[in-house]
């Protein structure tokens, strides 16, 4: 979307400046189709995502085409036409950062399918249902489960989102602590001398990296939550 913005703007500023030659390409389009280079489109991106295993992506597409000599501003024209695609980039970077910032957006609903099915799986060993697999299906199976155990066992009976958190070093936990602030849900944290306590309500200035002192704050927090 990002590399189709880019283009497409740059045919439009030269469009607006007089010079027709992407649109007569039919390039003003966001149909990808009409922009894929079957290199920097599809062989790069792969090749990098599979060589850097997903952590790197960089992907391009065939560039508009435009004849400065059709402009009408030939002394800045072609730099207007330049500076249209990061421009592009830009606006478009800035509106999904306020985007997310502004929306109540969060990954729960994801979590939650995540939960159901490892419920649905224990479900179906209790019950004897795994039967019908063969045996190195069975044991793919049993890795599954108790991954989805150790990843949301402890969150199984959570159905909705809770009324507060509890972290230890939000540092650490950054993820959490941004979706906590953009849900407008109240947050308890241990927090070392390292942490910025900025976006927390209720900081607990103490350790955060002693498995002592992270016990002791932790068996309080539950005590608290019992009563």
């Amino acid at each position: 979307m990002s590399v189709i913005a880019h283009e497409v703007s740059h045919g439009y500023a030269a469009d607006s400046l007089g010079d027709p030659t992407a649109r007569y390409a039919g390039r003003l389009t966001i149909d990808p189709r009409a922009h894929i280079d079957p290199v920097g489109t599809i062989i790069m991106p792969l090749a990098l995502g599979l060589l850097s295993g997903g952590r790197f992506l960089f992907a391009y597409d065939k560039p508009v085409p435009f004849n400065p000599y059709n402009l009408r501003y030939h002394k800045w024209g072609p730099a207007l036409v330049g500076i249209a695609g990061p421009l592009a980039n830009f606006l478009l970077a800035l509106s999904f950062a306020l985007l997310i910032r502004i929306l109540p957006l969060t990954n729960f609903s994801q979590i939650r399918k995540r939960i159901d099915m490892m419920l649905d799986l224990l479900s179906q060993k209790e019950k004897g249902e795994l039967g019908k697999y063969t045996k190195k299906e069975r044991i793919l199976i049993d890795r599954k489960i108790e991954k989805l155990q150790r990843m949301f066992g402890g969150i199984k009976d959570m159905i909705a989102l809770p009324k507060a958190l509890f972290i230890v070093d939000p540092r650490f936990e950054e993820t959490a602590l941004r979706e906590a602030v953009t849900m407008r849900i109240p947050v308890v944290a241990l927090c070392g001398s390292d942490n910025d306590i900025t976006d927390i309500d209720y900081p607990v200035l103490a350790n955060d990296s002693n498995m002592a002192s992270v016990k002791y704050f932790v068996g309080k927090i539950a005590e608290a939550y019992k009563k």
